[in-house]
This record gives C-alpha cells, sequence and structure tokens, in this order.
C-alpha cells in the first residue's frame, strides 16, 4: 500500500478488504496501523495524523489495529506476530531517531547481554536501552516521533484490555496507567550489538519470587510487546538475533473414525486465564496435559500474608465456577523454597505431598481430582513444572552439556538458543523490520538469540497492570477450611 494514498483513499480500501474475506482481515488491520503512521510520503510525522486513542472499544471496529487471532494466540500462551504492521516509510524516523540517540550517549547498557564463553563485558556488543525517562524527554530526539508511536501503542493497549479480559491493562487513574507516560506503556529503544545475545528467561515474577522487593512496586508486567526497526534487508539465517519463545507443546487430538496415522494437530488447550487471574494472584507453574486430562492447567500462588508469608499453589478447573479454586498444596512459606536453584524438585517433594481434600470443600471435590488425573500424589508431582525454574552456574553448565551432547551444539552455550523443555515447543520469530510481536508477560519464556555481524534495533516495552494491594493480615478463603 503507497504511503502516499490520501486517508480517505486508504480507509476505503481496508473496508473494501474487510467486506471482502477473511484471509484479508490482517492486511485490513495493518492498514489501519500504516494509516495511523504513513498519513503523506513524507517520512516525518504530522501533527494531524494519529487520531486520539478510542474511548470504547464498541465503537472502534473501523479501526481496529488487532485481529481477534490476536487475543486467541495470546491466551493459548503463544507469542502473537504481525509482519509488516508497520512499512519502512513508518520505520525510518523511528530508526533515525534511535541510532541518533545512540550516537549521542544516549543509551544505557545493562550487562545483561551475553558474548560467547568469555563472557568479557564489552559495551560495543552489549544490550543498549534508551530507558523511560530519556524516551519521556521531549529535549533530546524527535520526541513526536516517540509521542506517536506512544498513542499508537495506546491503542493497541485499550484493544488487549478488551480482547483479553483484562480490565486493569486500560483503567482510569490507576497506577500502570499514569506512570509511565504517553502510551501507558514502559517502552524504549533497544540495540543489541554484534554477537550479543539473551539467555532464556520471563519477563514478569510473581511478587513473593522476587525477594524483599517483590511487593514494593505498585504494578507489574502484563503484555510484553516489540516493533522490529531493523533495515529491509534483514535476514535471520544470515544476520540471527531471533526471539525464540518455548510455547506450549500442541496437542494431538484423534477423531473417533480416524486411525493413529492421522491426527489433528490442535492449538495448546488451556484451562484457564494465563498469566494471572483476575483478582491478581500470578501463575508461576503449570499442571502439563495428561492422555486423560489433555489440557495444560496453569498453577497459580495464592499470596496469603504478603512479604513472604503464608502461601499455597492452587489451578482453577471449574467451567460451572470459574473462580473457584482448587488448591493442590498445603501452606507453605514461600522462602527459601521457590528461589533455589533446584526449586521445582523441593516443591514436588516438600509441598505436594498432602491429602488434597483437606484443602478445598467443593461438593465435587473427589470427583473433580479423578476426572482431572489429580487423585494420586504421584500423577500431580509428575505434571507440576514451573514457569521458569530458579537457575544457577550448575543449571548453565547442564544446560551446555545437553546441547552438545543432543548435537545442537559443540561448544557451551553461545546465543544459539536452548533447547525446548517437556510439554514446550519452540517458536523461532525473526527480528524482520515493521513486524509486531505481542506476548503474555508471565506465563512464555523465551529468550534473544545471537546477533551476527550487525546491530538489531527494535522498539520494546511492557503494558502493566496494577499489582494486587499489599495485605500483611492471613488472607482467608473461603474454600479453606
Amino acid at each position: 500500500m503507497s504511503s502516499s494514498s490520501s486517508s480517505v483513499s486508504l480507509l476505503s480500501v481496508v473496508a473494501e478488504r474487510v467486506v471482502l474475506c477473511s484471509a484479508f482481515l490482517l492486511l485490513s488491520w495493518q492498514g489501519s496501523a500504516l494509516a495511523l503512521l504513513s498519513p503523506s510520503s513524507s517520512t516525518t510525522f504530522s501533527s494531524s495524523s494519529l487520531p486520539p486513542p478510542p474511548t470504547s472499544y464498541s465503537n472502534q471496529d473501523n479501526t481496529l489495529l488487532l485481529p481477534s487471532s490476536t487475543f486467541e494466540t495470546i491466551q493459548s500462551c503463544s507469542i502473537a506476530i504481525l509482519p509488516n504492521f508497520l512499512s519502512e516509510t513508518d520505520l525510518v524516523p523511528l530508526r533515525n531517531d534511535a541510532k541518533n540517540l545512540y550516537a549521542n550517549g544516549m543509551f544505557s547498557t545493562d550487562a545483561l547481554a551475553s558474548y560467547g564463553t568469555k563472557g568479557n563485558f564489552d559495551a560495543g556488543r552489549d544490550r543498549a536501552v534508551l530507558r523511560l525517562n530519556r524516551w519521556k524527554d521531549p529535549s533530546i530526539g524527535s520526541f513526536e516521533t516517540r509521542s506517536r508511536l506512544g498513542e499508537l501503542m495506546a491503542r493497541i493497549r485499550s484493544e488487549l484490555a478488551t480482547g483479553l479480559n483484562r480490565p486493569y491493562l486500560d483503567q482510569d487513574g490507576s497506577a500502570s496507567n499514569s506512570m509511565y507516560g504517553r502510551g501507558s506503556t514502559e517502552i524504549s529503544y533497544t540495540r543489541f550489538g554484534p554477537g550479543a545475545f539473551l539467555k532464556r528467561h520471563v519477563d514478569e515474577h510473581h511478587e513473593e519470587l522476587k525477594g524483599v522487593a517483590g511487593w514494593s512496586k505498585p504494578t507489574r508486567r502484563s503484555i510484553s510487546w516489540l516493533i522490529y526497526l531493523n533495515e529491509p534487508d534483514w535476514n535471520g539465517t544470515r544476520d540471527g538475533g531471533q526471539l525464540r519463545c518455548f510455547q506450549r507443546q500442541k496437542l494431538s487430538n484423534h477423531n473417533d473414525n480416524s486411525n493413529s496415522n492421522n491426527k489433528k494437530t490442535t492449538a495448546p488447550l488451556i484451562g484457564s486465564p494465563i498469566g494471572a487471574t483476575p483478582d491478581g494472584d500470578l501463575q508461576i507453574g503449570w499442571l502439563t496435559a495428561t492422555s486423560k486430562d489433555p489440557i495444560h492447567r496453569p498453577v497459580f500462588l495464592d499470596g496469603g500474608v504478603h512479604d513472604h508469608g503464608d502461601c499455597a499453589m492452587y489451578i482453577l478447573p471449574y467451567d460451572n465456577a470459574p473462580l473457584q479454586r482448587l488448591y493442590i498444596t498445603d501452606t507453605f512459606r514461600t522462602n527459601p523454597i521457590l528461589y533455589v536453584s533446584g526449586g521445582e524438585t523441593l516443591a514436588k517433594q516438600l509441598l505436594l505431598k498432602k491429602e488434597f481434600s483437606k484443602y478445598d470443600d467443593h461438593n465435587n471435590n473427589d470427583d473433580i481430582r479423578k476426572n482431572l488425573n489429580l487423585d494420586h500424589l504421584d500423577l500431580v508431582q509428575q505434571r507440576f513444572k514451573l514457569i521458569e525454574a530458579p537457575k544457577s552456574r550448575v543449571t548453565d553448565l547442564m544446560g551446555n552439556l545437553r546441547n552438545v551432547v543432543e548435537g545442537t551444539s559443540t561448544s557451551p552455550y553461545a546465543g544459539t538458543g536452548e533447547l525446548p523443555g517437556i510439554y514446550e515447543e519452540l517458536n523461532d520469530v525473526d527480528a524482520n523490520g515493521g513486524t509486531l510481536v505481542l506476548f503474555d508477560s508471565v506465563s512464555l519464556p523465551h529468550e534473544v538469540m545471537v546477533t551476527k555481524g550487525r546491530d538489531r534495533w527494535a522498539c520494546s516495552g511492557w503494558m502493566h497492570e496494577d499489582q494486587q494491594p499489599v495485605q500483611h493480615d492471613t488472607i482467608v478463603n473461603d474454600t479453606l477450611s
């Protein structure tokens, strides 16, 4: 679509594509984004090019930026990928702004990236970021360019709040909508120098897993996003820098009339909201799918007495009572069981050991546990996995050895990509300019694979929700006896 088209003709094309067939839906949504950021052939933004953020979701049907598949993908603990969300014309002022600010010393290195086997710090190769305070500074770079991207992300934030049923993503007066500036998102430019990579991690953890500072922040990350700013000739095979995501493994369903060689692969079946419950308890693990219960069930941690107090793990398995908790542990103190390397094994051996019926008084408790393959302790222990187990030098060395043994590498890990864990599958996303990616900050582990021979540029951020309020008294839950 030409960037010199008028806004009227562009909207006409978008409308025609929406009517034609669902195959063109993605192009239509991308066209909406292009209309916002490419109102003319100029590579700068005009002051009237961007309409204000929507006041409601229902009356924005003609200008939606995200297809409905985006929400379904995120909810299935996968990464939503929207190629060509921004055109090269849209990217030029953003890329130029990022490069100019970096050249002028406005970026900060954080020493989080790694560089091959030696690991010596090199500011030219490290991940460097334009931090939020400088992103919001109108006196440096092209503040107008950054502001217009912020307004675009505000619209995306509003759509995600409704599409994912996360109203606190877009709640007026909340800390998460007031402390991050235009766009209401933690946002930065990022640059990975040649040879830099970022090991597997998740972007947000339960407050109880953050140590003494866990409950000190007013907000927490909910949705992670990136828009890649690389040049049109970026090639993932040659240039590297892929975002590797460790998604829930897809399940194979057998049709009644099919044989064992004719399987239908479906999206991962997730048993409840991922990442967090509506009342703010964050996910810390999974009960992986089994043949009897073919659903990956998120495991949440009830904070109990905050500041490292009494906690308990639970799932949300009841179709007729979606917020009714089914506890799978007794209460326990999170410190230090879930902090140390090997915490997953300790959790299985020390926490998942009680008679569950003592901690849940749902009328159909025993039947539910049997139907969910939870009626025997060994089955629960086999199914339980932390989203991201604590790591140490020993676990890093074991991971390196695994890569060598399984033939993915002949040397210690150097950004070539970790292997998937049990019940995980890989999705490697090329850092092609204009691609928008979105995923849940809590439940989707990911890494940045090594960048080869050139700089990798992106605009990245996290959309926040307010953290659940700190409570210093014991929380009494109706389902606990």
